[in-house]
């Protein structure tokens, strides 16, 4: 990789992103494992700021590679501003990507906040939202492929 170049997941969570991220560890390459919900302080100043890209470019310079979320949401202004970096997104079937969801995120109906960001206010959890989280994914997997395929230079992998 060059000097500059980034290496970004945007795939959902459930898609294989651990997998991918001890990857890039056992690389030696320095990841950043989204925005931790259990650093308070860290997600609080993320929700507040009125410009959440903004607030993402501070870790930027600090690493090398992205996964998790947020990351996956932001990634027309990610490619925007490093168009020759690269750019994984990571799938699986839908079903199947539903049920991992809610097995992992939900004994209850707890709610993540960060997945309020991608599903819409209300919807931070699958269970009795599974049709918004379904659809959203769907749209999401759709958008991702149809932008890097019109971008014929990009550095775009996609892995099912």
């Amino acid at each position: 990789m060059k000097s500059g170049e980034k290496i970004f997941c945007i795939g959902f969570h459930k898609t294989g992103t651990s997998s991918l991220l001890h990857f890039l560890l056992n690389l030696s390459i320095k990841t950043c494992d989204g925005i931790a919900e259990d650093n308070f302080r860290e997600i609080e100043e993320f929700y507040n700021s009125t410009d959440k890209f903004k607030y993402l470019e501070k870790l930027l310079s600090s690493f090398v590679a992205f996964e998790d979320v947020p990351w996956p949401i932001f990634y027309k202004e990610l490619f925007n501003k490093f168009p020759n970096s690269y750019y994984i997104l990571t799938t699986r079937n839908t079903d199947s990507w539903i049920r991992s969801c809610k097995n992992h995120f939900c004994l209850s109906s707890e709610y993540y906040p960060i997945h309020e960001l991608i599903f819409g206010i209300g919807k931070g959890s699958p269970i009795e939202n599974e049709k918004e989280w379904i659809s959203t994914y769907e749209k999401h997997n759709e958008e991702v492929i149809q932008f890097f395929s019109r971008n014929k230079t990009a550095n775009f992998l996609h892995i099912k």
